[in-house]
């Protein structure tokens, strides 16, 4: 199963709504995403946000019914060292976050450390 995705540059309020890259949509009290392992000072690298989903939104294409209907998928990723995520040892390069509920969400800020 693929569903093909359409990208195109909006200037419209997107919370709650499929985008890539930009500010992810999440709800209050969850943490921006980090690698989970610490560098020489003892700091997490933050991961970088790729994509959310509205799995609403793309519903109708998902013609085998694989996906929840409804919620956002959203997708980090750590650029830094480009891990694969084969080895046991790139644990925490990528996450991926599924949230049913998509009211209350609101756009992420960075951590300011």
């Amino acid at each position: 199963m693929a569903i093909k995705i359409e990208t195109y540059q909006t200037k419209d309020n997107l919370i709650g709504k499929s985008h890539w890259w930009g500010m992810p949509d999440m709800p209050a009290g969850i943490p921006f995403p980090c690698n989970g392992t610490p560098d020489d000072e003892g700091k997490e690298d933050l991961l970088t946000f790729i994509c959310q989903i509205n799995l609403e939104e793309v519903s109708v294409y998902d013609k085998e019914k694989l996906l929840p209907v409804k919620g956002l998928l959203l997708f980090f990723y750590e650029q830094e060292s480009v891990c694969w995520g084969f080895d046991p040892g790139d644990a925490g390069c990528s996450r991926v976050y599924y949230f049913e509920d998509v009211t209350g969400l609101a756009e992420a800020e960075f951590p300011e450390d």
